[in-house]
């Protein structure tokens, strides 16, 4: 991945500005751990598919790749301890004087992620505690905000923690996939067939894209 390039080269830099350089080494650290997760839940097994979490992950790519390199893919438990090793490597690295932005990376982020992380692993007294300790900073977006805050480029600020940016992206292949006015992909009466009735969720079923500002 880029990622490794950054993660290698980056730190020879850290004379000329130590904050820039750790703060920007963190967001690296943090993405390949987002990455590593998302990956392994769309390739992958759950965690607990088998009794040792030994099933196969994804290849971990965490060094810049030769020729001679063979990858071969890890096992679920390898590729989750990848991605709590990144998170706190990311966590540690923060400076004291970040700026919280939502379209970056920050330790509260990482308390998010992992706290995701812990829950698909089914350590639910740790997805909890770190859980916790952020819905006393950010608030729960309003019922009547809810579906804005993914259809719209304003969207929610309460309840935002980390945001992709897609609007900046030409060409953005997700972003056509989902479309509102020609979608190539639609939710399956099962998936829909998941929600009870009143759940604000179901709102974006139906929503028809004619605010996205």
């Amino acid at each position: 991945m880029d990622l490794d390039y950054l993660l290698y080269f980056v730190p020879r830099l850290r004379e000329q500005n130590p904050e820039l350089v750790d703060n920007a080494l963190a967001q690296a650290y943090f993405v390949r751990a987002l990455t590593f997760f998302q990956l392994c839940n769309v390739y992958g097994q759950t965690y607990t598919f088998s009794n040792d979490a030994s099933h196969w992950g994804v290849g971990l790519m965490t060094s810049i790749p030769t020729i001679s390199d063979h990858m071969v893919r890890s096992s679920v438990k390898d590729t989750y301890a990848q991605i709590l090793s990144d998170i706190q490597s990311a966590r540690e690295l923060f400076t004291d004087n970040y700026t919280f932005d939502r379209y970056k990376a920050s330790p509260y982020a990482c308390d998010a992620l992992e706290a995701r992380v812990r829950l698909y692993m089914g350590d639910y007294e740790e997805a909890y505690k770190l859980a916790s300790g952020l819905i006393g900073r950010f608030s729960l977006a309003p019922r009547d905000k809810y579906v804005s805050m993914f259809t719209t480029r304003a969207g929610s600020v309460e309840e935002d923690i980390f945001r992709l940016n897609g609007y900046q992206q030409s060409g953005n292949a997700l972003q056509k996939l989902y479309r509102y006015d020609n979608p190539y992909a639609r939710p399956s009466n099962k998936l829909k067939g998941l929600f009870v009735g009143g759940d604000v969720r179901t709102d974006l079923f139906s929503y028809d894209g004619k605010d996205i500002s």
